[in-house]
């Protein structure tokens, strides 16, 4: 067992390694000067006393003292002092410190798209042994997810951030960023299902992973077969954590912007009618409108009203009550004959899909997983070829597999299958899987 214990080492080292805002941004500056090529890989003490009054807006003097107490805390973990020619680079704990962060934020900033990432993670599986594929593969592939899911959320929390921003003047906001922060979160809305459907292929690894017998009597592949398979299922997880989030914020947004409109046609139309009232004059019986606006004639002629009362007139008639005659329904036996056949049928298809139902769930029961693909054309078989039946079959499905989504998955992949005594019905590969 180690000695070391990281707990009780970064007690003493903490303020050391992890530097605060004013001298983090510092070693920040340096690094980006160095990336864009302003400053070579060796720099002086000025570049860094540059560096310095750049980022530290408040310091109006020069503090020669404090400016070698930073430059001398930067040299214990982050910065390699050449004595001999007075020149300063970074150590390579820094190099990868602001690495770290420049790609975290770089993918929070511009998330990528992990479609054809998923499909070569998937593929290279079959064609590489466990353990290589996890070494070489997944455990890089794994880190890009996580952080690009996880960019995908602190997107969500800046555009609310920024909408605020936006609403915190009453009468300065710009509706349309407004709108364009909604749109933006429609944006990732789209991406998050795209990760998705990309994840949707997670149940062929986790299927070649469940059934395989090669790995069950080695400690260490098995931890590494646990690891992929929780995986998975965290990623699932945050993944609708992201979802509700954007549905919990999304509609106030759209309702935000609906009062907005609102309130600004309110506003407007007060002003404009206050601009009319202060601008335009009565003169020679009509209203001069301001701007150009064409004028009105003021008069108010009253249009005569009349009553025609009818020769025969009977004043009588119109307080006797009237009464309507009742109509007797017309009975037609074959309509109604026609319509109990329909209801007898309807009653029937839905007892057989009923039973179709309850028999895919023993099959769920007795194995992990069901090729409804292979199940539907079964009952189309059983139908004769009546596609209405299956077309209900396969909604009800859908429907109680997806509400049972803590127990239950449903894959469905961009490949079609058919069967020949059917040719022109395809329909997409689907399998349901029971969940571990």
């Amino acid at each position: 067992m180690s000695l070391f214990n990281l707990y009780n080492e970064i007690k003493s080292e903490y303020e050391n390694l992890i530097p605060l805002r004013q001298e983090g941004l510092v070693l920040f500056h340096l690094y980006q000067k160095q990336k864009d090529g302003d400053m070579g890989k060796e720099f002086s003490e000025n570049e860094i006393i540059n560096s310095l009054r750049e980022t530290r807006h408040d310091l109006k003097t020069f503090q020669k003292e404090q400016f070698n107490q930073t430059v001398k805390y930067f040299q214990k973990y982050f910065l390699w002092r050449d004595e001999k020619n007075r020149l300063y680079r970074f150590k390579p704990f820094t190099k990868k410190w602001c690495k770290l962060i420049e790609n975290i934020l770089e993918e929070t900033f511009n998330p990528t798209r992990l479609q054809k990432e998923f499909l070569y993670l998937s593929s290279t599986l079959t064609e590489q042994t466990f353990d290589e594929w996890y070494t070489t593969t997944f455990e890089s592939y794994s880190q890009r997810v996580d952080t690009q899911i996880n960019a995908l959320y602190i997107q969500i929390d800046r555009l609310v951030v920024d909408f605020r921003k936006q609403i915190s003047n009453e009468h300065a906001y710009d509706l349309n960023a407004l709108k364009t922060i909604v749109d933006t979160l429609d944006d990732i809305r789209s991406k998050t299902e795209e990760l998705n459907n990309a994840f949707n292929r997670a149940h062929d690894i986790q299927s070649k992973l469940l059934n395989s017998n090669i790995i069950t009597e080695n400690v260490l592949l098995n931890r590494q077969r646990a690891d992929v398979l929780s995986f998975f299922q965290e990623i699932r997880g945050n993944l609708k954590i992201i979802s509700k989030r954007i549905d919990s914020v999304r509609p106030r947004l759209n309702e935000y912007i609906r009062n907005i409109n609102r309130r600004d046609f309110y506003m407007r139309f007060k002003r404009f009618f206050n601009y009319l009232l202060e601008k335009s004059v009565a003169e020679k019986g009509k209203i001069r409108f301001p701007g150009g606006m064409p004028n009105i004639p003021v008069r108010y002629v009253q249009q005569p009203r009349f009553i025609i009362v009818k020769e025969t007139f009977d004043g009588v008639s119109l307080s006797r009550f009237k009464t309507v005659k009742s109509k007797i329904p017309v009975t037609n036996d074959v309509e109604t004959e026609n319509r109990f056949l329909l209801e007898k049928e309807r009653i029937d298809i839905q007892k057989r899909i009923n039973l179709y139902l309850l028999d895919l769930e023993n099959r769920l029961k007795a194995h992990q997983e069901v090729d409804f693909s292979d199940f539907f054309y079964e009952i189309l078989k059983k139908e004769n070829g009546n596609i209405s039946v299956c077309v209900k079959l396969t909604h009800k499905t859908m429907s109680k597999y997806h509400r049972e989504i803590n127990s239950f998955g449903v894959s469905i992949s961009n490949e079609t299958v058919g069967i020949s005594e059917y040719p022109m019905i395809k329909i997409w590969k689907t399998v349901i899987y029971r969940k571990t």
